[in-house]
């Protein structure tokens, strides 16, 4: 149940994506969403919304970063024993990435709000949870936010 809760976000990321990759063949969208990172997600969206992608540069994105990744992590394991690195720099340079990942999504005070929010929402119900749902439910609770503030704004019409 756990793996499911943690990467149900790949299902979020893939259904995301799926509105800028259209009329492509069944086989060349299961391929593509089985090589989503959130890394790979974050670098797609943005250029997506900048117009400046297309599908056959996602997939790239997305095969060279599992190659780079697959590669790195056989590296990791070898040179692991090799050299030391304290575990507080490896915390310290994932939350940098992620801050970073977040930054490149960040477009205007809506954006901030709902990030904002959504961190607050996750570090309470994960306090009061001590689980990993806590991730879906601030996940959703977030975008929850962001839709009605859009809404209540008019750049969401019901038709």
């Amino acid at each position: 149940m756990k793996g499911f809760i943690v990467n149900f976000r790949h299902f979020l990321m893939s259904s995301n994506l799926s509105m800028y990759i259209k009329n492509k063949n069944p086989k060349f969208l299961l391929f593509f969403s089985q090589y989503i990172t959130d890394e790979t997600f974050a670098v797609n969206y943005n250029n997506f919304e900048n117009n400046e992608w297309s599908d056959q540069n996602a997939m790239i994105l997305n095969l060279m970063a599992n190659i780079i990744c697959v590669v790195s992590n056989g590296l990791g394991g070898y040179l692991g024993e090799v050299i030391k690195i304290n575990d507080t720099i490896a915390g310290f340079v994932l939350t940098s990435m992620s801050i970073a990942l977040l930054m490149m999504q960040v477009k205007d005070r809506v954006h901030i709000a709902v990030a904002v929010s959504t961190v607050l929402v996750s570090i309470i119900t994960y306090s009061i949870l001590k689980n990993s749902l806590y991730v879906v439910i601030a996940s959703i609770i977030g975008a929850a936010l962001g839709f009605y503030i859009d809404k209540r704004k008019g750049k969401i019409t019901n038709e």
